[in-house]
């Protein structure tokens, strides 16, 4: 989802190419870099009442991985906590870091976002990680969570072994037909 369209949605308020640009620009005249500009929101986020916010060092204290959930999100969670879908970038920010949604289908069958995380790289520990803080933030819905989808990506299934060890592996594949006639 882009920029724009999430800001539209999530705060109302509808926003042009050119506001992103003259913002980047607003921060460069001002000597803040992007990276300065997102511990800034980072830290904005951790203050934000019933939020979650992890950050993982490694022993260099360079980031590994950044958790975010915040209160909606969480009240989401609650209510619809059967389903989990977790699915990642191809590392389109400027950091190269796959983003990694974590997200549940709500009454009406749409896609709601119930945590982020960025992760320095894909391996199945990390991601492993990533889902064990969000059953750390989550802890009264852990029981009720019977599917978990992901993609056909060997990195995803292992973390979800890692992190729950008693899952039992249904592989779904869907198929297209390319054919008039074919059903």
């Amino acid at each position: 989802m882009k920029l724009r369209q999430h800001i539209q949605e999530q705060h109302g308020k509808y926003i042009m190419a050119r506001d992103i640009q003259n913002l980047r620009q607003t921060l460069q005249s001002r000597g803040i870099t992007e990276q300065d500009d997102l511990w800034n929101e980072v830290e904005q986020c951790a203050t934000e009442v019933g939020s979650s916010t992890v950050a993982v060092a490694d022993d260099n204290d360079e980031l590994m991985l950044m958790f975010w959930q915040s209160e909606f999100m969480k009240k989401v969670y609650n209510s619809y906590p059967s389903m989990l879908v977790m699915d990642g970038t191809c590392k389109i920010n400027n950091q190269n870091m796959p983003l990694y949604c974590l997200m549940i289908a709500d009454g009406e069958g749409k896609g709601q976002v119930v945590g982020y995380a960025v992760v320095r790289e894909e391996t199945a520990s990390l991601l492993a990680r990533v889902l064990q803080i969000f059953q750390d933030n989550n802890p009264q819905s852990a029981d009720s969570l019977s599917v978990i989808v992901v993609d056909k990506d060997y990195t995803e299934i292992t973390a979800l072994l890692q992190w729950m060890s008693c899952l039992t592996m249904h592989m779904l594949y869907c198929v297209k037909c390319t054919h008039t006639g074919c059903f």
